[in-house]
């Protein structure tokens, strides 16, 4: 399939969540068509080219992710792929505090954070480098879910 056009949201939001849990806690039925694209993961190429089609046509691409070197790696590479359009979302120090969990993250894991350079990934950065814990995105996934519903009032979802 080729895609030539998107018919954007004013608001779009990615997350990175895995599908199961996904239906497991019921989000999809909260909110009907969330403007939601659930990468399962490390960028594909198909994810790439979906979100390159959605910048161009001037969407903003929220990103949220888990507080891990991966998950600010991510963070990192799409604020570089798509500057001014991709925004980190919930990457604040209070996010990663309720998000934080007792998973420590090891020495090599850590390393990885040498190639995050984005100044607003600086202060989860180094809170990570500081306490070497993982968070997880699912601590803050009420506020995640609240911000979608919250930018889906008053649009008819029915029409896309």
């Amino acid at each position: 399939m080729k895609l030539s056009a998107c018919q954007c949201l004013p608001y779009s939001a990615l997350l990175d969540l895995c599908r199961d849990f996904c239906e497991e806690q019921g989000l999809m039925e909260m909110t009907p068509n969330p403007p939601l694209i659930c990468t399962h993961g490390q960028f594909k190429l198909a994810s790439l080219l979906l979100l390159d089609k959605l910048a161009a046509s001037g969407t903003l691409i929220y990103y949220s992710g888990d507080f891990d070197p991966e998950g600010l790696s991510m963070a990192e590479r799409l604020l570089l792929r798509y500057p001014g359009q991709a925004k980190a979302w919930h990457y604040t120090l209070e996010d990663y505090q309720l998000s934080r969990s007792d998973q420590v993250l090891s020495p090599q894991r850590l390393k990885q954070l040498d190639r995050v350079s984005s100044p607003e990934l600086a202060p989860p950065k180094e809170k990570l480098l500081k306490t070497g814990l993982a968070g997880y995105q699912e601590g803050i996934l009420s506020d995640l879910w609240c911000d979608v519903k919250q930018s889906m009032q008053g649009f008819n979802t029915s029409s896309v």
